[in-house]
């Protein structure tokens, strides 16, 4: 597969729980995987536990905390990604190109 029309533009929003481990692409993880990941939307297909806490937060993986504590610690961090999502040039949003390695 050729990845060279993939976009390349990442963010970093300060103190985010998320960038911490991942690097979040305005494309993809922007589009459904942060949704998944936190609860926001469901995959297709997923069945209905899918729809309840714990089980319907998957980042961090086995976090082991309730879902107020969830939305404590990585609730303000979903909401920054979100709203870069939205408008990745924000101050905030840390935006930058990500390097492309070629052959």
């Amino acid at each position: 597969m050729n990845f060279d029309t993939w976009p390349t533009t990442q963010i970093q929003p300060r103190d985010s729980t998320c960038t911490g481990c991942h690097r979040i692409g305005v494309y993809e993880t922007c589009g459904q995987l942060t949704q998944w990941a936190t609860g926001l939307a469901q995959p297709p297909g997923a069945n209905a536990l899918a729809s309840m806490y714990p089980l319907s937060h998957y980042m961090p993986p086995y976090h082991g905390q309730t879902e107020a504590s969830w939305n404590v610690i990585n609730g303000p961090s979903v909401a920054a990604i979100s709203t870069c999502c939205l408008d990745p040039t924000q101050p905030s949003c840390n935006a930058s190109q990500i390097e492309r390695y070629l052959k």
